[in-house]
């Protein structure tokens, strides 16, 4: 067995929950998203090597990222839908209470999490603008060359039209 299907097996294994007495359930975010890199880090070395893989085996790694991806992504949802709830739990509490726990603190906390909330927001569309900018990039270059190139071909074509 190759080095891109070993790799796809044993994460394959971690997924199912196979190194022990751990499921994928009861595997934390963190540790998905560790695994996620592993074996995208492994693919990408296999990919640089420029190993010739089977159609089959690019699908099997392609699976496996996506399975990860939907893993990670379920795990995020979960929690962030817990995150509101405790969230919502919280403030109702506080407001049954407000003299038992010290409100300006909380409120402090809270505008953190927000705040770090709209960093991760602007760093997501930061990463989108600069990709959409690169493809301009190299749309704009494609295009210069189309352009060069008709303009020679037009150049020739009048050359050859007056000398002939």
């Amino acid at each position: 067995m190759n080095e891109p299907q070993q790799t796809a097996d044993s994460n394959r294994e971690q997924q199912q929950g196979s190194t022990g007495d751990t499921s994928p359930a009861e595997q934390s975010l963190s540790e998905k998203m560790e695994e996620f890199r592993e074996n995208l880090e492994s693919i990408s070395q296999e990919a640089e090597n420029q190993q010739v893989w089977p159609k089959a085996q690019y699908m099997q790694a392609l699976n496996s990222l996506q399975d990860q991806i939907a893993a990670i992504q379920r795990e995020f949802e979960v929690v962030s839908a817990d995150y509101r709830g405790q969230r919502q739990q919280l403030e109702s509490l506080l407001n049954a209470f407000p003299g038992t726990i010290e409100m300006s603190t909380l409120r402090a906390l809270s505008l953190r999490v927000n705040h770090l909330e709209s960093l991760v927001s602007e760093l997501f569309k930061e990463k989108e603008s600069k990709e959409s900018a690169e493809r301009a990039r190299k749309q704009m270059i494609v295009s210069l060359v189309a352009l060069g190139v008709t303009v020679v071909l037009w150049t020739v074509w009048v050359v050859l039209t007056v000398a002939g």
